[in-house]
This record gives C-alpha cells, structure tokens and sequence, in this order.
C-alpha cells in the first residue's frame, strides 16, 4: 500500500499496517498508535513497524542498515515515550539492536 494519502486511508488500516505506515511516513497521527491498555494491538503494531524498518535496511548498501530498529522506534516515537515502554515489555530489545 502506498501512503501518499494516509489521513483518507487510516481508518482502513489494520495494526500490522499503522505500524508499518509510522515507520515509512512522516506521519505520527494518533490514530496510527496503539492503545496504551491493549497489548495485543501492540504487539501487532510492533510486527508492522519491524517489517518497513526490515524493508528499509534490506534496501541499503550491503543490506546494513545504518540505524538499529530500537533506534528508529526511538526516533519515530520520541514525543510518545508512554508507548516506548509499552513497547519494551515485549522484551524485543536484542532483536530490536540488529543490524
């Protein structure tokens, strides 16, 4: 799916895909996030994020990334550190550090 129009699109988007669209775009509407209370939710936004991120640095020289996931998560959610540690009980943070 492209994302060239994701306001008209959101509301047709499953988690697996909010979290990749966060990861491609600019955009950090809310209604691209998880609920805070719904760990289920998290776990598949979490799923969607790693895959554009997975895309991404497969895409790069020598399919080495130049930025870990953990990192873009972080840099992705940086106004939204509630959701970051929402996001660590799912203790991905060895696989979240690969290159």
């Amino acid at each position: 799916m492209a994302y060239r129009e994701l306001g008209d699109a959101i509301s047709g988007l499953d988690w697996f895909e909010a979290g990749d669209a966060v990861f491609r775009t600019d955009s950090i509407d809310s209604r691209l996030l998880p609920p805070l209370d719904d760990a289920h939710a998290q776990r598949i936004w979490l799923g969607g994020f790693a895959a554009g991120w997975a895309d991404w640095a497969a895409k790069c020289p020598g399919g080495k990334s130049t930025e870990t996931l953990w990192s873009a998560l972080h840099r992705r959610l940086a106004e939204r550190t509630d959701l970051i540690e929402c996001l660590q009980r799912f203790n991905c943070r060895g696989w979240c550090e690969a290159r």
